[in-house]
């Protein structure tokens, strides 16, 4: 029996959760309270040093090939994944920032056969430092710092090892390929083929959405802040709260009020994107190939971790900062000093956008806020118990709810 559903929240996992209703033929009405859907992966209006507006997104965002529920979301609104994402076969070299040792090679393969005997798992509180301890040094700052930061965003010194080694273990050492199939063919995937989007953030799913839902009838309503459950329990039938985390406790902590106190004690990381513009002709080049990612030599002086071509305008670039503290501007200041002298050209910026709360911390130990389902109301978000960090497969992960 179709029933109406309420999603409070446009982000991945709003989407994700406003689709599986919407399958299960209810109506749905998507409330956001923002302008665009999207959430903390969302486009934004920049205007570039020429004057020219374009669409670019709050942080660049890459998908893995074994993220397999965001890929198949993705299918299941129309987005053509082969236009839509630029297919980059991770191997050791998208991560090396220097020539390896046949040393280093040797302890990669160590580490590596180490952690397959663990059963690629290990104790709550173990760090990703502590996991890695017998590394060498290019091993832990080229692929296990770089890794551990673009995924976790979190220092090996605090981040959780059970969850790092999970996505090396679906990136790297699951099913070698992930097929999409479909009544028109398939697609198929290397589980750890990097997957950089080509088009803006807002337009790769949560566009779709809107078009799927409102082809059927239902409708979304943005702008819409939600200040209580109690008027949506009135009006409908169940309600998905697919909110920020702060946002969850605040709806829930009358309802469930341990449950709000679980999210209360989540710390936040940053991450920073800063966007710049090249001159027309330079191109991102590794080994005299052009190439949509490098990896950067990251410190305290010269934070950002990585740095992507754009399309958007000939020259753009977007340096990524995980874990980023300080403030925007000497930020900034320090990311155009390093890509100019890395990649010996004038950097001139553009934007710089930072996401204070863009992921909840994923330290050793940490006790994440369970799943939690109420009479008539249910809760999905990447920072629920679960195997991945706050990435965008793990929001759309989370949305097994139950509409009874």
């Amino acid at each position: 029996m179709a029933k109406k559903i309420a999603i409070i929240g446009g982000g991945w996992a709003g989407c994700a959760a406003a689709m599986q209703a919407l399958r299960a033929g209810h109506h749905v009405t998507l409330l956001e309270a923002s302008r665009s859907l999207g959430g903390r992966a969302r486009a934004v209006e920049v205007t570039l040093a020429n004057g020219e507006q374009v669409m670019l997104d709050n942080g660049q965002h890459v998908l893995l090939g074994a993220y397999r529920e965001t890929l198949d979301l993705m299918r299941s609104v129309g987005v053509e994944l082969d236009a839509a994402l630029e297919r980059v076969p991770m191997h050791l070299g998208v991560l090396q920032t220097s020539p390896w040792h046949w040393t280093d090679y040797v302890s990669l393969a160590a580490s590596l056969l180490r952690w397959g005997l663990q059963g690629m798992t290990c104790l709550d509180g173990t760090t990703v430092l502590t996991l890695s301890k017998h590394a060498s040094k290019k091993v832990l700052s080229d692929v296990i710092e770089s890794l551990c930061l673009s995924a976790l965003n979190t220092t090996p010194a605090e981040a959780s090892g059970r969850v790092f080694l999970r996505v090396v273990k679906d990136a790297f050492l699951s099913k070698p390929y992930v097929w999409l199939g479909g009544a028109h063919g398939g697609v198929r995937y290397a589980s750890s083929d990097m997957l950089i989007p080509q088009v803006d953030l807002s337009a790769l799913l949560p566009g779709k959405v809107v078009t799927a839902l409102q082809a059927a009838g239902s409708c979304v309503r943005l702008g819409t802040r939600v200040a209580s459950l109690l008027p949506l329990h009135n009006e409908f039938d169940h309600v998905v709260v697919a909110t920020s985390p702060w946002e969850a406790a605040r709806l829930l902590r009358d309802a469930a009020p341990d449950w709000a106190a679980s999210v209360d004690a989540l710390e936040y990381r940053a991450i920073a994107t800063v966007y710049a513009q090249a001159p027309d002709g330079f191109e991102l080049q590794r080994a005299g190939r052009k190439v949509p990612i490098l990896a950067l030599p990251s410190d305290a002086k010269h934070p950002a971790q990585f740095v992507f071509a754009r399309r958007e305008a000939k020259g753009l670039l977007a340096f990524v900062v995980s874990d980023a503290s300080g403030e925007r501007q000497e930020i900034e200041r320090l990311v155009l000093a390093q890509g100019q002298a890395k990649l010996g050209v004038a950097l001139r910026a553009v934007s710089t956008i930072i996401e204070k709360r863009a992921t909840f911390a994923c330290t050793a130990g940490l006790k994440r806020p369970a799943k939690l389902e109420l009479a008539g109301l249910s809760v999905v978000g990447d920072y629920l118990d679960g195997p991945y960090p706050s990435t965008i497969e793990g929001a759309v992960m989370s949305v097994d709810f139950v509409i009874k």
